[in-house]
């Protein structure tokens, strides 16, 4: 975690230096290669921390997410379809696993996990549930089920 921490806190010291100097080039690259850096380390230490603690939804989660970044779907919707398991993370998971499947060009598995996660949003209509039916009209188009996307 240490090493994490310290990768988060040069990201954060670059993009201060970028608001700085919108236009160096050099800060510029060395950003984006801290960025990366810091994701790939967030794998590795959220992967250890999952292996110890196989059970936690949130570190299941939070790996999902760094996968997601990646492109790495097929790992992120194995640690997504754990991390349901917490009421805290079900809307978030579902609506991940589909967007993880829409990426994969599977969008009848896409469409499930959206509806999945509007039938647990319920009543509420906040910008979540927006960006969830939005994903779910695009996953439907992409399906060649336009009629069901309006």
């Amino acid at each position: 975690m240490v090493l994490l921490k310290w990768h988060k806190s040069r990201v954060q010291n670059l993009t201060e230096q970028i608001k700085q100097k919108p236009n160096d080039e050099a800060i510029k690259q060395q950003l984006e290669k801290a960025k990366r850096t810091e994701l790939e380390t967030e794998i590795q230490e959220y992967s250890v921390q999952v292996k110890d603690q196989p059970t936690n939804y949130e570190l299941r989660f939070r790996l999902a997410k760094a996968l997601m970044q990646v492109n790495r779907y097929d790992e992120a919707i194995s640690h997504l379809q754990v991390s349901v398991g917490d009421p805290r993370h079900k809307i978030p998971s579902f609506t991940l696993m589909g967007q993880a499947f829409s990426k994969k060009k599977e969008f009848e598995l896409a469409v499930e996990q959206f509806k999945n996660a509007l039938q647990l949003q319920g009543t509420n209509r906040d910008a979540q549930y927006k960006d969830i039916m939005y994903a779910l009209a695009i996953a439907y188009e992409a399906a060649n089920k336009t009629q069901d996307a309006i």
